[in-house]
């Protein structure tokens, strides 16, 4: 799956979803980790959508989350990493149900 789907505070975006829930102080801006299969199909990015691609995408989770600037080269290679966890879609049948 990568990665586990454990939750983490991710400090961008106004979303506190968790927190709205729990109302626990430190569940604010606390999110699941998504797996990253297929991430490369999934646009746009993040729990608010504010990432449009997946270079956006990259550019912001390295300063948010390491506090780096990824350089072009660095972000060529994890797009093509990320591009290489695609498999096929799962086929999802919605069952048409008899009236009521």
């Amino acid at each position: 799956m990568l990665p586990s789907g454990e939750l983490v505070k991710f400090e961008h975006g106004q979303d506190m979803v968790l927190f709205n829930i729990t109302g626990a102080e430190e569940d604010k801006r606390v999110f699941r980790i998504p797996t990253l299969r297929n991430l490369s199909l999934t646009a746009p990015y993040f729990h608010d959508g504010s990432a449009a691609t997946i270079e956006e995408a990259i550019a912001i989770m390295a300063k948010v989350q390491v506090e780096k600037t990824i350089d072009p080269g660095e972000e060529v290679a994890i797009v093509a990493f990320l591009k290489s966890l695609v498999g096929e879609q799962p086929q999802i049948v919605i069952p048409i149900l008899p009236p009521e």
